[in-house]
Order: C-alpha cells, then structure tokens, then sequence
C-alpha cells in the first residue's frame, strides 16, 4: 500500500513538471497574438510592440507600448493551474 501512495506521489510531481516545463518552453506565438489584442483593446486596431515578456510555467506576462503612447500590462493564464486554454487580461 505505502509503495503504491510512493509512486502515484513520484508520478504527480514528474506529470506536474513536465506541464510546468512544456508551459515555459513551447511555442507562445498564438499566446502573444492575444495579448497584443487584449493590450490594443476590443476590436481597435492599433501597433503594439511588446517592450517585456516574462513566462512562467502559471502565466506569461507582456509589457506592451501602444501606437498612443500608452504602456499597457498584460498577463496571459491556463483556465487550470497547468492547463487549458490561455485567457488574458491587463493588469
């Protein structure tokens, strides 16, 4: 009983690592697509360049400079703690 608790234990953490690392190491284009449409706002077009990225294996954050002037923070995370779909929002 002990081993069999030890070992679903050791495959939660290898499970939760491999999420966490393919999180920070995957491909982040489609992830970055939306948090330069949430930065310039619903439906406005506008010319984002992003001036800072941060990813973690819980969220991806971006610092955004607008056509404007404006400085705009965004943060992108999974609906689950490792997975699902990315939603983002402005800080």
């Amino acid at each position: 009983m002990r081993r069999g608790i030890q070992s679903a234990v050791f495959l939660a953490c290898v499970l939760f690592s491999v999420a966490g690392a393919y999180n920070v190491m995957s491909d982040n284009a489609e992830v970055e697509s939306l948090a330069q449409a949430t930065a310039c706002g619903d439906g406005k077009a506008c010319k984002a360049q992003k001036t800072f990225m941060e990813r973690t294996p819980l969220a991806q954050t971006f610092d955004f400079a607008t056509g404007s002037g404006k400085k705009v923070s965004v943060r992108c995370a999974r609906a689950f703690v490792l997975a699902g779909e990315y939603t983002c929002a402005t800080r």
